[in-house]
This record gives C-alpha cells, sequence and structure tokens, in this order.
C-alpha cells in the first residue's frame, strides 16, 4: 500500500510500478475476504541491526504476524515477501503459507526456473516437495512458480473464456494452491480501494499530515467492516457511514457567529442603556440646524449638528459657532452637551 505524496520528505520512496509512484511505502497485513486491516507498519529505511542472513521482506512478514502466530491461520502473499525461510519459520508456528515466489529466491529449487524446465501452456503443472513445503510450476496466460505449505500436488478443474476456440471456452488443470491463492489474495487491494474512494480532502505540505489521515481512514474502513458484520439486514454503504460519524461529532456544537458590523438594531423599539449612556443616536432629520453657520433660504445652506447648548438648549456647531453666538447674544459662554 502506498501514502501518496509528493511533498519534501525522507521517507517519500518512488516506485514506478505503483499508480501513486510518489509517496510512503507500507505494508499491510489484512484479512482476507473482508479487508479488515489487522497490522500495518511504515517503512522507514533499512534496520542496520537487522539478521545478515534473514532478509528485509522476513523481518517485515515477522514482525506483523507476530500476534496471530500460532493459531492456525493462513497467509497468502505476494513474490516480494515469498521465501522458503519465512514458510519454514511459519510453519514451525502452526501458520500456513501460500504465495507466488521468485524461482531464484535462496532455497527454490533450481529445476523450476525457466532455463531448466521450460513449460508451454496447456501443460500439466510441475511439483516439487521437500518437507512440510510444496513448490509448484505451472505455465497458463504466463508463467508462475508458487510455494506453499498449506496444499497437497492436486488439481481442480476449470472452464475459462478463450477466444482460440469456437466455443468460447476452455478446459485446463488449476492447481489447488493457485485457485486457493486467487481467492484468497485479494485482501489487502479491497482495503486500499475502500480507504482511497473517500479520501479526506485536506491538502496540506506537512508530510506527518498525510499520515495522520491515512491512519483516519483505515480506522473509519475497519470501523465500517465491524459495523457490516454486526448489523443484520441491509447495512449502510460507507459513504452514509462517514456522514453519520460527521454528523454524530459536530452534534451539540453550533456554527461560530460571525460579528455583525455597522449599527446594532434597536430590538422591541427600545434603546439598548449601553446606547443611551455613551452615544447620541437620532434620525438624520430630527437633528437641529446651528443657528449660526446655518440657512434655510440659500441652497445648500442648512447646516446640520448633533450638538446642543445646554444653557439655551439651541442647535450649535463645535467651538467656532459657540462662541460667536455666546458673544453675539452676550450671554455666558457655556459647554456643550451631545
Amino acid at each position: 500500500m502506498t501514502i501518496a505524496f509528493k511533498g519534501k520528505s525522507t521517507l517519500k520512496q518512488y516506485n514506478p510500478k505503483k499508480p501513486d509512484k510518489y509517496g510512503y511505502k507500507v505494508f499491510v497485513l489484512s484479512e482476507a475476504s473482508s479487508g479488515y486491516v489487522l497490522q500495518w507498519s511504515m517503512y522507514t529505511g533499512q534496520n542496520a541491526d537487522a539478521d545478515a542472513d534473514l532478509g528485509a521482506t522476513h523481518l517485515i512478514v515477522r514482525q506483523l504476524i507476530a500476534q496471530h502466530t500460532g493459531k492456525g491461520h493462513e497467509v497468502y502473499m505476494d513474490s516480494y515477501y515469498t521465501s522458503p525461510a519465512i514458510a519454514n519459520e511459519l510453519a514451525n508456528n502452526d501458520t500456513g503459507m501460500c504465495g507466488t515466489v521468485n524461482c531464484k529466491r535462496r532455497g527454490m529449487p533450481r529445476c523450476l526456473r525457466r532455463t531448466e524446465l521450460p513449460l508451454s501452456k496447456g501443460d500439466d503443472p510441475v511439483f516439487m516437495r521437500l518437507g512440510k513445503l510444496l513448490a509448484c510450476a505451472w505455465h497458463d496466460t504466463k508463467r508462475l512458480t508458487m510455494l506453499s505449505s498449506l496444499h497437497g500436488n492436486s488439481y481442480v478443474r476449470k472452464r475459462i473464456r478463450s477466444k482460440q476456440n469456437d466455443t468460447g471456452f476452455r478446459e485446463i488443470n488449476r492447481p489447488v494452491c493457485v485457485d486457493r491463492y486467487n481467492t484468497f489474495m485479494g485482501g489487502v487491494d479491497t482495503a486500499d480501494q475502500r480507504m482511497k474512494t473517500y479520501l479526506f480532502p485536506h491538502r496540506s505540505r506537512k508530510w506527518y499530515n498525510r499520515i495522520f489521515n491515512a491512519i483516519l481512514s483505515i480506522c473509519v474502513v475497519n470501523s465500517h467492516i465491524i459495523y457490516s458484520k454486526c448489523t443484520p439486514g441491509l447495512h449502510k454503504p460507507l459513504k452514509a457511514f462517514i456522514q453519520d460519524i460527521i454528523t454524530a461529532l459536530l452534534e451539540g456544537n453550533s456554527k461560530r457567529e460571525s460579528k455583525k458590523t455597522g449599527r446594532p438594531s434597536v430590538e422591541g423599539g427600545e434603546m439598548p442603556q449601553r446606547l443611551t449612556e455613551r452615544h447620541w443616536l437620532c434620525v438624520a432629520d430630527d437633528r437641529p440646524d446651528c443657528i449660526v453657520c446655518s440657512d434655510r433660504t440659500r441652497s445648500k445652506g442648512r447646516r446640520q449638528t448633533k450638538y446642543r447648548c445646554s444653557q439655551c438648549g439651541v442647535g450649535l456647531c463645535a467651538v467656532p459657532c459657540n462662541e460667536r453666538y455666546h458673544t453675539l447674544k452676550n450671554y455666558k459662554l457655556c459647554h456643550l452637551d451631545t
């Protein structure tokens, strides 16, 4: 499994054979039928303390399967992890193993290689056994080498599609190990597909945010699998399940009220106490004309003001009009109130 990421990170890997070519490499152990993720480990570089006799993939499989050995489980893996050494170790711990294998791996018989054993389409499979391990070489659409500690040298008759035959089908002898491998090998791919169907759309340049979102996605998918197993009858699809989780988390948390700009409205026709004490609010038409500088007889001669003389009660502008009015009227200069 690959966690897609193209930012700057020392843990980022490049794999041209994957759909997400740049990202973090993750090794996953999952349940075969449902895709429930049991264990996972992210690649952080080569382990300097690793045993030289054991490969890196051997240690990865040992780490992932440590909590499940000795319980009679069956493990299906691809050629990246499969080797005779890990197969023997799992078999000694009451754990079966089956998977494709590179015929050039250490411990594999040389006689099963293509140069030593040429096979063509339609030939019967070739089996070799050593102790608990069974190696199988078979050619159908391409050359395939299997390693198993679970199955024997039997095969099943299968009817598959074929364009070369007039009926459109042909009969083949498929080994049992290949048939079981095709049935149970899609667990990790199922988990990866379900996890990436509804990804979290949070984009970030921080490398750890992408890892956290991937862990969160795995937890949601695992929760939906448990919900589907425990709920009788019809159950919700993954999309509706995620929406219900979001709704439940946001329940009881109201949206933050945005601060309104401008003057607050008067509720119930009464002026708030804080406004009557600190502000002078009135309609523009109710503002008095300045008795000194206002003249309504000429155009644009009206001068409104919000100040009143506390002694005379007439409307006056700021200090100049106040001084002029009280000087002309021979009144005592008083202060202006709003």
